[in-house]
């Protein structure tokens, strides 16, 4: 995804016409300042492209598909287990994730279901006043939906951290930042 760009935009930058769109510098700057900036500003947007991407697949990407793949999986196994109701799924077992994201499903369907019976059951130019307890209890549904979301990113956050693409991703990064460690590893040219 890095490697391609890294190559291309250098050779772009060659061309008066992109090194000049690129450039912010005063007039009176040479072709080579011009170049050099050129190469620096589109390193720094492909880097930091790819950096925020990386973030946002493996911190809400990666999780949401394989949530998603989990549930087709239990899907199936349900039908698989209605039709053939003596052959049972041999991993009954479900992990914490598995079970929060249901309850989650669950808890969204019910809070749909209810947050439309109560729109349509309730008459024009009636006061839709809520009684202090109903009050309360939304406040700590609203208080444990923001501590589950927030527990949810904190784990997502973690589990990016220590993924190893993530990492390779931070290696390469630093990498490039220490000039004599990249001198070490890479020849210019």
């Amino acid at each position: 995804i890095v490697a391609l760009p890294i190559l291309i935009f250098p050779t772009l930058c060659e061309f008066p016409v992109v090194y000049n769109a690129f450039y912010e510098g005063g007039v009176e700057s040479t072709d080579g300042e011009k170049y050099k900036s050129c190469v620096d500003e589109s390193n720094a947007m492909i880097f930091v492209y790819f950096f925020a991407w990386n973030l946002l697949y493996w911190i809400i990407g990666y999780p949401t598909l394989v949530a998603a793949g989990k549930r087709r999986q239990m899907k199936n196994d349900t039908a698989l287990s209605a039709t053939e109701p003596h052959n049972l799924p041999l991993d009954t077992s479900f992990n914490n994730e598995e079970l929060q994201v249901k309850i989650d499903i669950e808890d969204d369907q019910q809070e749909r279901q209810s947050n439309n019976s109560t729109a349509i059951s309730v008459p024009e130019g009636v006061d839709e006043r809520i009684p202090p307890e109903e009050d309360e209890q939304h406040s700590d549904e609203a208080r444990k939906r923001f501590k589950g979301f927030m527990s949810h990113l904190t784990n997502a956050i973690i589990q990016t951290f220590k993924s190893p693409g993530f990492v390779a991703m931070v290696l390469g990064v630093i990498t490039a930042c220490i000039p004599p460690l990249r001198d070490a590893l890479f020849s210019t040219g």
